[in-house]
Formats: structure tokens, C-alpha cells, sequence
């Protein structure tokens, strides 16, 4: 929601004051200065009577490969849309992590943005290092803006739900390098295991002395 701060209460008082002063000396530095403290007045209620919601949030992890393995680095963008003719003065994000991932935070989650306005888009990146294995749910993202005399502030909570899978990390074995000689059928089954012919020990030539129950 939008608030106004205790500095545009100060524009009334001084505005008040420089009228006075005005008519009495009829200064026209006076003069100036009361209209424009009028100005500073009504921009600052046309900022606090407009829509502050007119802009959407995206949030987008960048990973390389398909899938997100455990130890890997992870990438978050939040991208900021203004669907308003007005521009922002200024946008600041910041993410809400989710617990299990705050000590992997590689700096803030949280940035600003300097002038968004209708059809351009911005982004506030952030890191996090050596990410665990596990199914990570992000929540709401905290928005926060002015006006330009940072008279009137607007704070608002945009839900904004993933969820992110990140596997176990896998490596690859070859069966080759434990049983090379076996898994090329090169060496004489003398007895199978357990006396259970189910059991396969490697594929050769039937040689005379192998039992009938192992071909």
C-alpha cells in the first residue's frame, strides 16, 4: 500500500508560511515558493492515487543442462514488467528465500531499478552456491517504490510460487573397468555362486568339463 511520509505534512506548514510572508512584503521569491510547494502537493497526491500494482513479476532460474544436480551454482532473475503509461522512479526487489538455501546466498537478493517504464524489462540477479539436493519452494516477493520527492512510499508483497528440484548429483560408472575379463566371457565358470545357475558370470564357448546346467 502507498503511504505518505512525514515530509509532504511539512509542505502544507511551509506553504502556509510563505503565503503569509508573501502578501505582507510581496516578495516575489515568496511567491514562488508557496506555488511551488502547491506543485510539490499535487504531485505528490497524484502519485499517491495511482495504481502502484501495475507491474508483473517474474522469476526465472538459469541452470545449465536440463536438470539442476546437487553442488551446482544456481542463477535467479527477477524480471520487472510496467504495465502503466506512467514510469517508476525507482523499484527495489527482494526476494524471499527459501530457508534451506540462505546460507548459499552469494551476496544480496535483492536489488533496484532505476526508471522502469512501459515495454522495458528489467532484472535484479542473485547467486546461490553449491545448491543441496531437495524440492526448494520460493514465496512472495517484496516490492518497494516512491515518487521522485520521495513524499508518498508504496510497499506490497507479490506472491509469486515455485518450486525448484534439484537432484542428486550422478556419476558415471563403467562396469567395464571392475570386470573386464568377465563381462567378455573369457574366463572359465568353474561353480556358479550358490549353486544357482541364474546367476551370469559371462557369455564363451561351451569347453569340455563345464556342466550342462550352465549353458
Amino acid at each position: 500500500m502507498s503511504s505518505l511520509n512525514r515530509e509532504f505534512w511539512l509542505l502544507p506548514i511551509f506553504a502556509g508560511i510563505s503565503l503569509a510572508f508573501a502578501a505582507w512584503s510581496e516578495e516575489p521569491i515568496l511567491w514562488f515558493l508557496f506555488y511551488l510547494c502547491l506543485g510539490c502537493i499535487a504531485l505528490a497526491l497524484v502519485y499517491k492515487l495511482r495504481n502502484w500494482k501495475l507491474v508483473t513479476l517474474t522469476r526465472t532460474f538459469s541452470i545449465s543442462g536440463n536438470i539442476l544436480e546437487a553442488g551446482s551454482d544456481l542463477r535467479v532473475l527477477l524480471y520487472a514488467r510496467v504495465r502503466g503509461i506512467w514510469p517508476w522512479p525507482w523499484l527495489e526487489l527482494k526476494d524471499n528465500i527459501p530457508r534451506s538455501l540462505e546460507k548459499h546466498l552469494s551476496g544480496k537478493s535483492s536489488g533496484h531499478l532505476a526508471w522502469p517504464r512501459r515495454g522495458s524489462e528489467q532484472y535484479v540477479p542473485y547467486t546461490l552456491r553449491a545448491v543441496p539436493r531437495g524440492i526448494h519452494p520460493w514465496g512472495a516477493v517484496q516490492l518497494s517504490s516512491a515518487d521522485p520527492l520521495g513524499l508518498v512510499s508504496f510497499h506490497d508483497h507479490i506472491e509469486l510460487q515455485d518450486h525448484l528440484v534439484v537432484y542428486p548429483r550422478t556419476v558415471e560408472l563403467r562396469a567395464m573397468n571392475f570386470f573386464p575379463r568377465r563381462v567378455e566371457g573369457t574366463v572359465t565358470a568353474r561353480k556358479a555362486r550358490n549353486q544357482e545357475a541364474t546367476q551370469l558370470v559371462g557369455i564363451r564357448d561351451y569347453q569340455p568339463g563345464d556342466r550342462l546346467s550352465l549353458i
